[in-house]
Formats: structure tokens, sequence, C-alpha cells
């Protein structure tokens, strides 16, 4: 059995079920996506963690080549050294501007190069069933991997970097500022709690149009959730300023940082995860001939 046929089936073992609860469509998404990125890491071990440890370090980098120049701006605009920076000598105010400065242009680069090297390994990753079919009429043996498994393989390492980010984020917001975590929770739950309302009611007249809404327009409402997530821990970040002015600016903004990119982190797990669920049943029966 060809290494497509082993990604298709362990995928497609998901289509069986006929009409299901919201929770139960969700949990059968969350397992093809498994079963799917464990079967193409069968496949291609070192190409599947390359692609997720590359996408994941490309944006930690990027997030640090954002928050750095930040911390330059501050520091290069206060008379002295602000007390959100205990942890630098006013003599050595100097070299401090410049290292976070060249750190931040070091980051940078990583994360551009990490780009480049990922996007070139996907092109080159194309040419893998002719290379592999070239390959099998000399040995006679089956082409290792075909341009579909590709193509699920560069979504599900996405999904997978994406994850990490996003629950890594959600630790460090932890440790910086729990409330946050608790109020984004708190919207998540309610806002699935709802979504699992109106689709398992779909039947109703009062309800069946926003049933379809949602089905047809999951990019959609995904992007909604994630800005309503971000402005109600945007407003609890604004909390202490407000109400005592004992706000610290670096926390704020640190904080503010790692809440985008995680929010954001989520928004491509959930989006690409619809996206490839959405499309099981076209990618059930995989052809390795051309």
């Amino acid at each position: 059995m060809s290494n497509t046929e082993n990604i298709d089936r362990d995928a497609a073992t998901v289509l069986e079920a006929p009409e299901e609860s919201f929770g139960w469509t969700c949990l059968r998404a969350v397992k093809s996506v498994a079963a799917a990125l464990a079967a193409a890491y069968r496949a291609r071990p070192r190409l599947t963690m390359f692609l997720i440890v590359s996408q994941f370090v490309s944006q930690i980098a990027h997030v640090l080549a954002f928050l750095l120049p930040l911390k330059v701006i501050l520091l290069a605009a206060s008379d002295g050294v602000p007390r959100y920076f205990p942890f630098i000598n006013p003599d050595h105010k100097g070299i401090w501007l410049v290292s976070l400065a060249g750190l931040a242009v070091a980051f940078y680069s990583l994360n551009l190069m990490l780009e480049v090297t990922t996007k070139r390994l996907s092109a080159r990753a194309r040419n893998l069933k002719r290379l592999n079919k070239q390959q099998a009429k000399a040995n006679k043996a089956a082409p290792s991997l075909s341009d579909e498994a590709i193509r699920h393989l560069q979504q599900l390492t996405k999904v997978a970097a994406n994850l990490a980010i996003g629950i890594l984020g959600f630790l460090v917001i932890l440790l910086l500022d729990p409330l946050i975590v608790a109020g984004v929770a708190a919207l998540g739950l309610i806002s699935m709690l709802v979504i699992a309302v109106i689709f398992d009611n779909s039947g109703s007249a009062k309800l069946s149009r926003a049933a379809d809404y949602l089905s047809n327009n999951g990019q959609a409402v995904v992007q909604i959730l994630s800005s309503l997530a971000f402005f109600v821990a945007f407003f609890i970040i604004l909390l202490p300023f407000a109400m005592n002015g004992g706000g610290n600016m670096l926390l704020a903004l640190v904080t503010f940082i790692v809440l985008r990119q995680s929010l954001r982190a989520f928004s491509i797990t959930l989006n690409v995860t619809i996206r490839f669920f959405q499309k099981l049943p076209e990618t059930a029966v995989t052809a390795e001939e051309e």
C-alpha cells in the first residue's frame, strides 16, 4: 500500500458517521488532522519535523524581531533608564541600545531565512513524485510519496507549528497575566456552546439561517471570534492603567505582542483544520498514476 493511501486511509476514517452533533464533528476533525499528521510523519519523518520546527522557530523569531525594537524605542526615548528596565545599568545604556538593535536585526534575518528555506523545501518536495517514479522504474520499487501527500504534509505541519505557538504563547500570558487567559477561555467556552446549540438545533426555522452561515463561513467566524478575544484581552491589559495607574508598560507591550501572535496562530490552526476537513471527501481516494 502506498504512503498516499496510508495518509488518506487514516484521515478518511473520520467520514463514517452520518448525522452527528457539533461536538462529535469537532472531535472527528481533530482526529482526522492527528491521524494524517501521524501518517505523514511515518512517510517522511525528517521532512515533517523540519517543516514543523522551522515554522515554529520562524514565528518565535518574528515575535522577537518586532518586540526588541519597541524596547529600543522605549529605552532611547527615556531620560536615563525607565523603571521597567531594572536590569539595565544606566552607565551601559548605549551598549544595551546597540545590542538590542543588533538582536532585532538578527532575529528578523533568521525569520526571513527560515521562511525562504521552508518555501524552497516545499517547492523541492513537489518534485518528489517525479523523482521517486524514476527511481521506482530503476529499482522496481513503489514511489515513497505523492504530490497529494506533500500537499497534506504542508497543511498539517502548518497546523502543528501554529498550535505549538498558540499553546506556548498562552502559557507565557498565563505567567504574565492569568486574568487574560481566564477571560479568553471563558469567551471561547461560551462561543463553542452557542455554536453547538445553533448546529444541534439547525432544523429550527429560527436557527437554520445561522447554522447555514456558520457552515459556509467558517473562516470568517474564526476571525470574528479571534477579534473578540483580542479586544477582551486588550481591555484586561488596560485595567491596571485605568484603575490605579500602576501598570507596567513593558509588561503590557510584551503581553500585547504575545497575545496577538498566539491568537493569530490559533486562527491559522482552526482555519487550516476546517479546510483540510472539508476537503477530505475529495482526497479520500487518490491515484498514484498520472
